[in-house]
């Protein structure tokens, strides 16, 4: 692999995919493309990127490398180096938990999207994003999962539920993603950043190389690590509060836009 200047990371939803018809603008990835001749390209999210829904964002963007479910899987051109599983017993656990509260627990395994309390999922997506209640076509039950196989388990909550879930299952970390409203959970010690710092020996870099864009709180803590960061115009005010630079929002060429800025300061080069 070709030595490079810096490694610039991404987050997916919200960063490099629009929330309106959830596609990479053209302006971010001819960015990125022109970018990656003297820097590493690598995708940091909370989705498997290797589950079929997900592929076409590796066609187009092309990482060098990937962290996905929030650092709980890592691939380094193409290759895995991380691999971890949350366990069954907690897994069941998590579920038999949510019964007794306001809480739909979702996991996405095999291409499959599993879900628990439809009827309260519907209700808090349909309020969030302003979408009709019709999401049930493409969900099974997840009582049909095979707990086995689960990287990570997303839970659609409010605040103070997901406290007391991280309460009663310290084995988990629980990161919020949107406010009174979505949560990651993976394994405690593991994180996105923990899952970068696997890639850095391979890349003979540190932080202090690392260029980060994200948008929500589970992009937070890569961010705050990073030698220089940059916010989404759409981030939360916490994210926007840590950054170096906030650039425009997705839908308006923020990637692009943010890129032409780094170049235009000299933070990476042509």
């Amino acid at each position: 692999m070709k030595k490079k200047d810096k490694i610039l990371s991404f987050d997916v939803d919200m960063t490099l995919l629009k929330d309106d018809d959830h596609c990479i603008p053209k302006s971010a990835l001819e960015a990125i493309d022109e970018a990656r001749q003297n820097n590493y390209i690598l995708i940091a999210t909370g989705r498997d990127l290797d589950q079929k829904s997900n592929r076409f964002i590796v066609e187009q963007v092309r990482p060098d490398a990937i962290v996905h479910s929030n650092g709980m899987k890592v691939t380094l051109e193409g290759k895995l180096i991380q691999d971890k599983h949350m366990e069954k017993s907690v897994c069941e656990g998590i579920i038999e938990f949510s019964k007794d509260y306001e809480m739909s627990v979702m996991t996405l395994i095999k291409g499959v999207q599993y879900y628990s309390n439809l009827e309260y999922l519907e209700e808090k997506f349909s309020k969030k994003f302003q979408m009709p209640k019709r999401i049930k076509k493409s969900l099974s039950h997840i009582s049909n999962a095979d707990l086995s196989k689960v990287y990570s388990i997303g839970i659609v909550a409010k605040d103070e539920d997901a406290k007391k879930l991280q309460k009663a299952f310290p084995q988990i970390k629980i990161s919020e993603v949107f406010h009174d409203f979505w949560y990651d959970v993976v394994v405690s010690g593991v994180t996105k950043a923990v899952g970068m710092e696997e890639l850095f020996m391979h890349f003979n870099k540190s932080w202090e190389d690392v260029i980060s864009f994200g948008d929500s709180m589970n992009d937070y803590e890569i961010m705050s690590y990073s030698g220089y960061s940059v916010a989404m115009g759409n981030a939360s005010k916490k994210v926007k509060d840590i950054a170096d630079f906030v650039t425009d929002d997705v839908e308006n060429d923020g990637i692009a836009k943010a890129i032409l800025y780094l170049y235009k300061q000299n933070i990476i080069s042509y």
